[in-house]
This record gives structure tokens, sequence and C-alpha cells, in this order.
């Protein structure tokens, strides 16, 4: 039993440290948090097969995506890593963004969107870094 509580605790520890710094750098940067919002909310959506949501609100992501710049960053941040993962952020971005509108098969869009979200993440644990 004590392996199994073990075992659950190393499972979880990364995702409650990507919750723990996506909190960290959203707390930080305004224009990241509202960003983080709409991709969380079209992430879960998707999880549970509902494509809907990002069909719907991908343009306004890439508007909050091209909000993102390297002068409203807070100074901590600011790194080659960081700004590098930003860059990447904002054109998996626009990547989903026509894939949607070009209409390409929820799967395809579900996975660029899955992987948007890791660079997400990605940008998160700089926080604790």
């Amino acid at each position: 039993m004590k392996r199994i509580i073990k075992s659950l605790f190393d499972f979880l520890r990364p995702s409650a440290l990507n919750a723990i710094a996506a909190k960290c750098i959203t707390e930080e940067w305004e224009q990241i948090k509202y960003y983080h919002e709409i991709l969380s909310y079209t992430c879960i959506e998707a999880e549970k097969e509902n494509l809907d949501a990002i069909k719907s609100i991908s343009q306004f992501l890439v508007e909050k995506a091209a909000a993102l710049t390297i002068e409203n960053m807070p100074a901590p941040y600011r790194n080659p890593k960081t700004i590098e993962t930003l860059v990447l952020l904002k054109t998996q971005t626009n990547f989903v963004h026509q894939l949607v509108l070009k209409n390409n098969p929820d799967v395809e869009i579900k996975v660029e969107l899955h992987k948007l979200n890791t660079t997400f993440k990605t940008i998160a644990t700089h926080c604790n870094s």
C-alpha cells in the first residue's frame, strides 16, 4: 500500500508542479493570464471530444497570443529560453487557427492543440527555474 501511494505521488508531482508554475506566471504576467484562460478552456473541451470551443474562438486565442510581448513580459522571465518558447507558442497558436480555418479533421486540430498546451506548460515551468 505504501508503494502504491508513493507511486501515485511520483506520478502526480509533475502535474502539480505545472499547475503551480502556471499559477505563478499568470499571477505576474497579465497578458499570459488571459491567454491561459482561453487555452485551458479549449483544451478541457477538446479532452471531452468537443472541438467547437477551439473552432469558435481560435481567432481570439491568436489575438491574445499577439498581446504576449517581450516588453510586457515580467523581467524575471526575460531570458533566451522563455523568449524562444514564447515565439514557438505564438507560431503554434497561429497554426492551430489555420487548421481551424481550413476545416482540418478534428483529430489534427486536437493533436496540435495538445502540442500548444505543452508549449504553454514549458513557459510556465520557467517560473520555477
